[in-house]
């Protein structure tokens, strides 16, 4: 499954230590329950991208 904005996007140089915290944890913790994986790409300006891959 693929989620894609066009938005503000986010700057993962100031969100890096604060990746494992709220939404995007959990997120990251439900698709590893399943075995599966979670990748996040940004562009500040441009918008964010989420993709998850579940090997079940």
């Amino acid at each position: 499954m693929k989620i894609e904005d066009n938005a503000k996007g986010l700057d993962f140089s100031e969100k890096l230590n604060d990746f494992h915290s709220g939404g995007l944890k959990t997120l990251e913790e439900r698709i590893a329950s399943i075995m599966g994986s979670m990748k996040v790409t940004s562009e500040k300006g441009v918008g964010t991208s989420l993709s998850f891959i579940a090997y079940v």
